[in-house]
C-alpha cells in the first residue's frame, strides 16, 4: 500500500443532537432520511458511506454514544429475506447495498459526548496508524459538475502532496466565521486551489480573522474556513491523546482544531484544498431543510421550480407510495 493511501474514514456520530428535537430521540440526526436526485431515500449516513467508498475508502470506522450502534446496526444489515420488500428489482438492489456497505463499518464506542477531537480520538485504535479521513456525521457533500466528490478531492490532494493533514477549506464571508474553524494561508505555487496553511483558529471574530487570517488571492472580507472533510497522517492521534490527558479542558471538551493547532506547531505540514463543491449542514432546522432542496436538485434535470412540483419528481422518480420501478 502507498503510504499517502487512504483507506480508512471516521464519521462520528455520537453528539446529543439538541438542535433536531423532538425527532432526534427516537432517530439519530446521521439516520434522517434524504430525498436523492435519483429518486431513493436514504439515511445521511448510507449518503456518506457511498461518496467515501466511491473515493477509495475500504473501512469506516463509526463513532457512536453507548448502544448507540444498534440503530445503524439494524439499518446496515441483510435484509434481502425480508418478506416486506418482495421482488421489486430497485429494491433488491438497495438491500444488497446495504448487507455489502454493512461489511465494511467498524464501531467504536464514545462513552460520553466531550468534544469534535474526542470522539476522533476514540477512533485511533480502530485506525491503526493509518491515514485517515474524517467526515462529519451531520454534514453532507456536493461536488460542482464536472469535479470529483469532496471526499475524492481531499483524498487526492493528501496522496499528491507529502502533508501531515490537508483540510478542506470554503470561501466564508466574515459574518459566518462564529460558525467555522478557519485558516490563513498562502497559495502553493503550481497547485490550485491548495494553500500553505500558517494559522488556525477556532470560530474567530472578524477582527481577529483580519489580522491573522487572511489568505492571498481570497476577496476582502472572505476567509478560508473548515468544508467538513479533514485528511490526517496518524501523527493527530498522538496530539489528541495528549490532549485527552490533560486535567483541565476548556468546557470539558476536546476539539479537533485544538489538536490541528498542535500538528502544525509542531512542524507537521498542513495544507488547506478549496473544495470544488458545497457543505451541506443537516445539523439544525433550517439546515435540514436546505440540504433536503440541495440533494433533490443535484444530479441535473430539476429546475429552481422543481421542488415541490408533483409531476416533475414523479418523473425523476418521486411518487406517493413510493418510487417509480
Amino acid at each position: 500500500m502507498n503510504a499517502r493511501s487512504i483507506r480508512t474514514a471516521i464519521i462520528p456520530a455520537a453528539g446529543l443532537d439538541t438542535r433536531l428535537m423532538p425527532a432526534s430521540l427516537s432517530t439519530p440526526k446521521a439516520m434522517f432520511p434524504i430525498a436523492q436526485a435519483d429518486g431513493r431515500v436514504r439515511p445521511v449516513l448510507h449518503i456518506l458511506l457511498r461518496e467515501a467508498i466511491a473515493a477509495g475508502i475500504e473501512r469506516v470506522v463509526l463513532v457512536t454514544p453507548p448502544g448507540g450502534d444498534a440503530t445503524f446496526r439494524r439499518y446496515f444489515s441483510d435484509h434481502r429475506r425480508d418478506r416486506r420488500v418482495g421482488s421489486v428489482a430497485s429494491a433488491q438492489a438497495d438491500l444488497a447495498e446495504l448487507a455489502a456497505l454493512a461489511g465494511r463499518i467498524v464501531y467504536v464506542t464514545q462513552p460520553k459526548p466531550q468534544g469534535f477531537g474526542h470522539a476522533v480520538w476514540c477512533a485511533a485504535e480502530a485506525a491503526a496508524e493509518e491515514p485517515v479521513l474524517v467526515m462529519l456525521g451531520d454534514h453532507l457533500y456536493l461536488g460542482e459538475d464536472g469535479a470529483p466528490p469532496p471526499a475524492a478531492q481531499v483524498i487526492g490532494a493528501f496522496a499528491a502532496h507529502g502533508a501531515a493533514s490537508v483540510v478542506g477549506v470554503a470561501v466564508t464571508a466574515a459574518d459566518q466565521l462564529h460558525l467555522h474553524g478557519t485558516v490563513g494561508g498562502d497559495p502553493v505555487n503550481g497547485a490550485d486551489g491548495v494553500y500553505e496553511v500558517r494559522r488556525i483558529i477556532e470560530k474567530p471574530d472578524p477582527n481577529t480573522a483580519a489580522a491573522e487570517l487572511v489568505s492571498p488571492g481570497v476577496a476582502p472580507g472572505y476567509y478560508l474556513t473548515h468544508f467538513g472533510l479533514y485528511a490526517f497522517s496518524s501523527d493527530i492521534f498522538q496530539h489528541l491523546d495528549a490532549l485527552v490527558r490533560q486535567p483541565r479542558r476548556p468546557k470539558g471538551e476536546v476539539q479537533l482544531t485544538t489538536a490541528q493547532q498542535r500538528l502544525l506547531a509542531a512542524g507537521g505540514r498542513t495544507l488547506a484544498l478549496r473544495v470544488r463543491g458545497r457543505r451541506l449542514d443537516m445539523g439544525n432546522p433550517l439546515g435540514l431543510a436546505r440540504t433536503q432542496e440541495a440533494m433533490v436538485r443535484s444530479g441535473g434535470g430539476l429546475s429552481d421550480g422543481a421542488v415541490g412540483d408533483e409531476h416533475t419528481l414523479a418523473r425523476r422518480g418521486f411518487r406517493g407510495g413510493g418510487p417509480v420501478s
